[in-house]
């Protein structure tokens, strides 16, 4: 990466943030759980309310150093492109984040996640007893897939900036800028996510 003094889009594309080999220790960390449907709004929306605008599987990981579940390695790589890339382009003011959500959609389902932010801009009694996500980071952990273009929103969604990363590259972008990932058509596409928060802003 290097620094530039004007930036075109608020989101940056980091290269190679994991190695192929560390791709497949992520997956195989992975396979040793089951995943479950990705949701949206409360616990009691319904599945078909939830499909009309996200279908994906998840499953969230916590920071680990145990020997057999070794998540640590995954935060501190994460850790240091955050850091770079904040310090680089958009100096906000950063707590952390708790953990990373590894996500797939599957072409067999045309896996979605539509127009969204990460970030809430109201202000409700469960906002208030928690910090803003600032910062998104989606890494593409592989490309054997069709559709499920990353797409950001840089004034219309006809306009919006389209990426299929190669596996190891990450997208980092504000919280607040509206994205979607496409439908997927064929195969699985299968990423990291993650949200760092901060102080609320001002």
């Amino acid at each position: 990466m290097k620094k530039n003094d004007h930036v075109l889009h608020p989101h940056i594309l980091v290269g190679s943030v994991f190695s192929p080999e560390e791709i497949e220790k992520i997956h195989g960390l992975v396979e040793q759980y089951d995943l479950y449907h990705g949701r949206i709004g409360g616990k009691d929306t319904p599945i078909e309310e939830i499909e009309k605008v996200r279908i994906s599987n998840i499953r969230f990981f916590e920071r680990n150093g145990k020997a057999v579940f070794d998540t640590e390695w995954i935060f501190d790589r994460v850790d240091d492109v955050i850091k770079q890339v904040n310090e680089m382009y958009f100096d906000f003011e950063l707590y952390s984040y708790q953990s990373f959500q590894y996500t797939t959609y599957e072409g067999e389902r045309k896996g979605t996640y539509n127009w969204h932010m990460d970030s809430f801009t109201g202000r409700t009694k469960e906002e208030d007893e928690r910090y803003p996500r600032k910062l998104s980071m989606s890494v593409f952990l592989n490309e054997d897939y069709e559709g499920g273009e990353f797409e950001v929103c840089t004034g219309s969604q006809e306009r919006a900036k389209k990426f299929k990363g190669k596996p190891g590259d990450a997208i980092v972008f504000p919280s607040f800028m509206i994205h979607r990932v496409a439908p997927v058509t064929k195969g699985t596409r299968k990423s990291l996510v993650v949200w760092v928060e901060g102080p609320r802003w001002k």
